[in-house]
């Protein structure tokens, strides 16, 4: 399917091809006879899925009675059987050889033969967030000792701080979940315009973090070097640091003089004036420019919808 004119065009075309009466026909064609009720049955299936894990592993995710710990058995249940389905596509789509090569050119990286269905963005998100909660889901917790619990602990332990990797683990699941819900905004034109932007300036937004996180160390280390308080050692110096350049950081943090108030101003001058700023033009840019052709985007959003579902 994605080697067909609609794949290759879905993949590579410009959205003011998709514009053009016959292919927006034939997409509008597809779209209507099984495309869009498959798409809206895998929504359906997640939003059942996303409905069970707020009831069994948020609302009651500590209650020990029969009914709670079954509808817990029941998230995890569910979660496992949509991985299986989702593994037997994609080892059928192995075994026929619809992949995508990824990677390769270098040493040190080795080129990935990746089923297609875990090429979308969406469906790596849904298939990690199976697995999540599927594991979530058997664990359970009310069988055991208050000593060996991963999340539901009592009040002596829990005031004793930090967070369990479950709770991490619970709520990396909750993110993914609702996170994947959002491929419904790209059918809309004006969302979908936003979504794009969105994936296109992924690359560039990643850089520029890079670059944030770079001048946070370097600063960290040199008030660090000053003996500031708060930046006793990197590690703490690092956590204030990035707390100060996201606007989190407490007064106390912020109360500095001299060599250290001259570094603390040069930083939120380069990250918040500079580094950030260049962050947010570069966001509205590409949503200008994609907002231009948003008819075009989203009727492109339904083609490549309409490939991967005929992939299957």
């Amino acid at each position: 399917a994605w080697k067909s004119p609609m794949g290759v065009l879905s993949s590579k075309g410009a959205p003011d091809v998709f514009q053009h009466p016959a292919l927006n026909m034939v997409v509008d064609m597809k779209w209507e006879r099984f495309a869009g009720k498959v798409f809206m049955a895998i929504q359906l299936l997640m939003g059942v899925l996303i409905a069970l894990v707020c009831v069994s592993l948020l609302a009651w995710g500590c209650e020990c009675s029969a009914y709670a710990r079954a509808l817990r058995f029941t998230a995890g249940g569910y979660a496992a059987a949509l991985w299986v389905l989702m593994t037997s596509v994609m080892w059928l789509q192995i075994s026929t050889g619809r992949t995508l090569k990824v990677g390769g050119g270098a040493w040190w990286k080795p080129a990935v033969h990746v089923p297609r269905m875990l090429t979308s963005v969406w469906n790596s998100m849904r298939y990690l967030a199976l697995v999540l909660v599927a594991v979530a889901g058997f664990i359970d917790e009310c069988a055991l000792p208050d000593e060996h619990r991963l999340r539901c602990v009592s009040a002596e332990r829990r005031a004793d701080g930090g967070v369990s990797w479950m709770s991490v683990w619970i709520a990396t699941a909750v993110v993914l979940l609702w996170v994947q819900l959002c491929q419904v905004a790209t059918m809309s034109a004006q969302l979908g315009a936003l979504c794009h932007a969105i994936g296109r300036l992924i690359v560039q937004i990643a850089l520029n973090l890079v670059l944030v996180f770079i001048c946070v160390v370097a600063f960290a280390s040199a008030l660090c070097a000053l003996n500031s308080h708060g930046f006793e050692t990197l590690e703490d110096g690092i956590v204030n640091m990035g707390r100060i350049a996201l606007s989190l950081a407490s007064e106390e943090d912020l109360a500095k003089e001299g060599w250290q108030l001259m570094f603390l101003s040069l930083f939120v001058i380069v990250v918040h004036v500079g580094l950030l700023s260049v962050l947010i033009a570069q966001v509205v840019k590409g949503y200008a420019m994609l907002y231009e052709d948003q008819e075009g985007n989203s009727l492109k959003s339904k083609a490549m919808q309409c490939v991967e579902v005929e992939s299957f």
